[in-house]
């Protein structure tokens, strides 16, 4: 598939895209800096051109390109990034899937707290913003940094939010192209706070015992 990442230089953006392209997906990193985005779309091939088969399909581009030319939408910014973002690409997204992975959070002190969003959720945000496409909400809980290494293994439960069912069984497929994580359904996009909010719980918890948690849902088979 063809796959977005707006925001796409961050570590989120960065640590999917790799995942995403090792898979076999084509990849087009998005940036307001084209500059800032080829350099990491250079980056990324060189960290999987001795690894696959074929060279890696990785697009260094704006963020309107990576709408125009993307089936599916990561947004993958900081919260506070997200309202101008969307409010900017209202034009671009139009029949894509959007995938938010964006978690509303702040930091003081070295600290992390949850910030209260008024429409419930990030990804109830985006829907708001833009009411007739298809909003999914995933991949909060899984460490950029792991994604990050291409022989990293990540194992691990993604819960994914939404409220069409098309789109999100093919959000599920896809995220089972990444090897050993697991999608979940978790429902309607009102539970997307839910999952937003256990970020910040595991960061706390990462923080404490210095490692990097990831979630599992027992009894799911």
């Amino acid at each position: 598939m063809k796959i977005g990442f707006l925001g796409g230089t961050g570590p989120e953006g960065k640590g999917l895209a790799l995942r995403f392209a090792m898979a076999g997906h084509e990849i087009y990193i998005g940036s307001r800096d084209v500059t800032k985005s080829k350099e990491v779309s250079s980056e990324l091939i060189g960290k999987l051109e001795t690894i696959l088969p074929e060279a890696p399909k990785i697009h260094g581009e704006t963020n309107k390109n990576s709408c125009l030319y993307s089936e599916i939408i990561f947004i993958t910014v900081p919260y506070n990034a997200q309202y101008q973002l969307i409010t900017n690409l209202k034009k671009e997204i139009t029949e894509q899937i959007i995938v938010n992975t964006v978690v509303p959070m702040s930091f003081e002190n070295g600290k992390p707290s949850i910030i209260d969003v008024k429409e419930g959720s990030a990804a109830q945000q985006v829907q708001t913003l833009i009411p007739n496409t298809r909003v999914i909400s995933a991949f909060h809980n899984v460490s950029a940094v792991e994604l990050s290494k291409p022989n990293a293994i990540i194992e691990g439960d993604v819960v994914i939010c939404g409220e069409d069912k098309e789109a999100k069984e093919i959000i599920m497929n896809l995220t089972k192209t990444i090897k050993n994580l697991r999608p979940i359904d978790g429902g309607d996009l009102t539970n997307s706070s839910i999952v937003e909010n256990i970020t910040v719980l595991l960061l706390s918890i990462n923080k404490r015992y210095k490692t990097r948690t990831n979630i599992q849902i027992k009894g799911i088979t």
